[in-house]
């Protein structure tokens, strides 16, 4: 059968081909593939999209596995009909997979704002003993008796908030893991993407928190990508690979990258780790069927370069980019402290919560873009529990962060 042939036969199924010609020499060089298992592997797809109104977020998964093995087929063919909402169920289950993810995303949020919280407060307990101490040792301790007493008070009601603070962290903990717990048993999840440290909230996880994570994911079998391509910037704590879990690793996939640490997005180049044999094999012949297996060789050898050679330049660029999140804690604080920070464990890119200003999310899009200059992410891109947050990278000259925070303020502070 010829190339006209086979997209007349496709096309009389209903769908249309995006490129003819790269599907057609795809299906002819691949071992084992006839044109009657395209026809039939299309035939289920559409069936399965017709009755798409009866499946639930659930089966998303045995979905895609039950096209998969020709997954690179699929790929080239598009439904007339917006096949992608069709095939998922359309707003029914983008719904549920926003209901899905809601919780957790705003657990995060106000994890980090408590975690914020309690580290501020403890600093201020650490200098109230210093100032206290100073007023003991000196000689003038008796005149500044109201003075000492005055941080006493201090220090017990910051205590004890510091106490409640704690316990409402320690709630969030359990909460979060039981509503992590909870959505793998309602939707029969298969697959975790974790992305460690987290992109935008900036934590890095804690080895308690993978360890829960990894039991969780154990009992109810689930597998897990791990995203960890900004591992290198952990800033308070040491990153965890998940690899460390030597008795869970073949139900892994480590992703990383030199493109973060070294800024070498342009080459596209990264490194997956997949510790099981079978699923490596599968994967590679996955890459293979859609000619994606070839590598950009220049890619290749800045990466080998970084790793042999790059460690002294990432550490100085390390505190560099370190001083300058401190330089944008520091500005916000005393010149636009309606404009939160929620100050990262991990990554050089900054979430900042506006939500303070009560302004729309469009409404701030505009200002950002068309009055201050500044392009930032909307928070929107990450989830309707983004509204009202922009991220902001700070790998930058600080001269350009000055200038853009500078901008920020100008724009913002009669808000």
């Amino acid at each position: 059968m010829n190339e006209e042939e086979l997209t007349k036969l496709i096309n009389d199924k209903g769908f249309t081909i995006a490129d003819p010609v790269a599907f057609f020499n795809g299906m002819t060089s691949s071992e084992g593939v006839t044109v009657e298992s395209v026809i039939n592997e299309l035939s289920e797809l559409e069936e399965k999209i017709e009755n798409s109104n009866k499946v639930e977020a659930q089966n998303f998964f045995d979905f895609l596995t039950g096209v998969g093995r020709n997954l690179w087929k699929i790929d080239s063919v598009v439904k007339k009909d917006n096949y992608f909402t069709t095939a998922l169920g359309g707003s029914d289950f983008l719904n549920q997979l926003e209901s899905a993810t809601k919780n957790i995303v705003s657990t995060a949020n106000e994890y980090s704002y408590c975690l914020n919280e309690i580290n501020e407060d403890e600093t201020r307990l650490a200098n109230i003993k210093i100032e206290i101490d100073s007023l003991k040792n000196g000689n003038t301790f008796e005149d500044n008796t109201l003075k000492t007493v005055e941080l006493l008070n201090e220090f017990q009601k910051i205590s004890r908030s510091l106490d409640n603070k704690k316990q409402h962290l320690a709630d969030l903990k359990k909460q979060f893991f039981e509503d992590f717990e909870n959505k793998i048993k309602k939707y029969n999840v298969k697959l975790f993407l974790l992305c460690s440290p987290h992109n935008p909230i900036g934590r890095v996880w804690k080895e308690y928190e993978l360890n829960k994570i990894i039991e969780i994911c154990s009992k109810y079998k689930v597998f897990i990508v791990s995203d960890e391509v900004h591992c290198d910037f952990a800033w308070n704590s040491q990153h965890i690979c998940l690899l460390k879990y030597d008795n869970y690793k073949d139900n892994i996939i480590l992703c990383t990258s030199p493109t973060k640490s070294f800024n070498l997005a342009g080459l596209q180049i990264s490194n997956i780790f997949i510790p099981s044999e079978f699923i490596r094999k599968k994967f590679q012949r996955e890459l293979w069927n859609n000619g994606y297996s070839l590598i950009n060789i220049m890619g290749m050898v800045a990466c080998e370069s970084a790793y042999k050679n790059g460690e002294s330049w990432l550490n100085e660029i390390k505190k560099y980019i370190l001083e300058n999140i401190r330089y944008t804690d520091r500005f916000l604080k005393e010149r636009l402290p309606k404009i939160k920070l929620i100050y990262p464990e991990g990554t050089y890119l900054l979430w900042l919560d506006f939500n303070e200003l009560n302004l729309s999310d469009d409404v701030l899009e505009s200002l950002l873009l068309d009055k201050a200059k500044i392009w930032l992410d909307g928070g929107k891109k990450f989830g309707k529990t983004g509204s009202g947050f922009q991220r902001l990278n700070v790998a930058l000259p600080r001269k350009k962060l000055k200038y853009a925070l500078e901008s920020l303020e100008r724009t913002f502070k009669n808000f």
